[in-house]
């Protein structure tokens, strides 16, 4: 009997043996689906000892017919079935998961150099041969399960690790090739000129956009490589010190150092101007917004003013300077500007204590009549500043607004 099978199937042509094994592999696996968890562990104890006791050649004999069915597979068996295994990878247990990787570095601690080479290059030739979107999808993958196997690691698992992995780096350097240093250095190569590349097509896609964006009109952000173009022309246009950012003490703003001037508790004039303008005792606040910009600690000059701390700079408490120039603050050129400007009575625009809300004192209706041309522009311009959209049916609200001939605002006479 076994004589005429064996006879029969030296003779079968090759559509037949692979119509043959598809069906034994169907009732292997109906039968292997019936069995009860019990018998599932006894047959896999039974194929292990079977494995074990098993010699070299007859090893050899069974991953050689291994591979053989391996390669005799259709592709959509293949696909099926390295799904199933990558599920079953998925839903293993932590303990089963480590006893697996033990007992494939208990393989390979054994193998000859040999075996380890001929391993090695099969492992070469398959991934040299996989497409890009599967190099993709592979190597996202392995990035997410290194990641949650780092992210649970402890730190001396974490140094056993990187001891391992340099000891290990440096064993294969010293022992390398001429033709494997030049191989490992053109990977590594390759793998900077991906990285490059994709940095290039995302500023590529980020200009794309934004020119789409310049083209209808809208506000955006702007690219990474126009900021950086922008601080290079900053950078040499300012020099090293002009990019340095300070703080205003009256508008509690980031600035520039070279549109804020120092003034020192000896500037008796600047001081005065804050004294006669900055205060307004008749206003409530929270007691919160007080305390937090009250500097009264810091100097007495100070008394009765709401100003950042941020922008004052003093070597201690009030108590241990005896000289009044000791204690230095920041006033940027915007409010400088209405400080030092008696005849005018408003506030700096930013200031961080307004005497009164903020848009009463940008009120439209209040300061000019409906028919006076300087509302309409300054309503234009105060859409401008604080990107209110103008209602444009036509879509040419840009332009009209570059269109607009602003006045000056500083001969408007302003209510006290």
């Amino acid at each position: 009997m076994a004589a005429w099978r064996a006879n029969q199937r030296s003779t079968e042509s090759e559509e037949d043996r692979r119509k043959r094994l598809s069906i034994q592999s169907a009732n292997q696996a109906a039968i292997r689906r019936m069995e009860s968890p019990e018998q599932h562990a006894l047959r896999l104890q039974q194929l292990k000892a079977k494995r074990v006791m098993e010699s070299p050649e007859e090893h050899t004999e069974r991953l050689r017919k291994l591979k053989a069915l391996r390669d005799m597979e259709a592709p959509e068996a293949r696909a099926t079935r390295l799904q199933n295994l990558k599920a079953q990878r998925d839903m293993e247990s932590s303990e089963k998961h480590r006893a697996r990787l033990d007992n494939l570095k208990a393989q390979r601690s054994v193998e000859s150099a040999d075996e380890r080479a001929v391993r090695l290059s099969k492992h070469k030739n398959k991934r040299k041969l996989e497409l890009q979107e599967d190099r993709a999808v592979r190597l996202k993958a392995m990035n997410l399960q290194h990641a949650a196997q780092r992210s649970v690691e402890s730190s001396d698992a974490r140094s056993r690790r990187l001891g391992y992995l340099k000891a290990q780096r440096k064993a294969l350097r010293v022992s390398e090739s001429v033709e494997e240093r030049e191989g490992r250095l053109q990977r590594r190569r390759q793998g900077h000129h991906r990285v490059q590349q994709a940095k290039n097509d995302e500023v590529t896609a980020s200009e794309a956009q934004c020119s789409a964006l310049d083209d209808a009109g809208l506000l955006h952000e702007c690219s990474k490589d126009m900021k950086s173009e922008i601080l290079r022309q900053l950078g040499f246009a300012l020099g090293p010190s002009g990019m340095d950012q300070c703080v205003c003490c009256v508008c509690d703003r980031l600035s520039f150092v070279t549109d804020v001037h120092m003034h020192s508790t000896a500037d008796k004039g600047i001081l005065q101007s804050m004294a006669a303008r900055l205060r307004n005792p008749e206003v409530q606040l929270s007691d919160d917004l007080v305390a937090y910009y009250d500097c009264k600690d810091i100097h007495p000059a100070f008394v009765g003013l709401m100003l950042s701390r941020k922008g004052i700079t003093h070597a201690g408490n009030v108590n241990d300077i005896e000289n009044p120039s000791d204690v230095d603050f920041n006033v940027c050129l915007e409010c400088e500007t209405v400080l030092l400007q008696p005849w005018r009575s408003e506030l700096p625009r930013h200031y961080v204590f307004p005497g009164e809300p903020v848009d009463s004192e940008r009120d439209i209706d209040h300061e000019f009549d409906d028919d006076d041309e300087h509302a309409i522009a300054y309503a234009d311009q105060e859409a401008c500043l604080y990107d209110d959209p103008i209602e444009d049916n036509d879509g040419s609200s840009i332009d009209a607004l570059a269109e607009v001939e602003f006045p000056d605002f500083s001969e408007i006479p302003v209510e006290s």
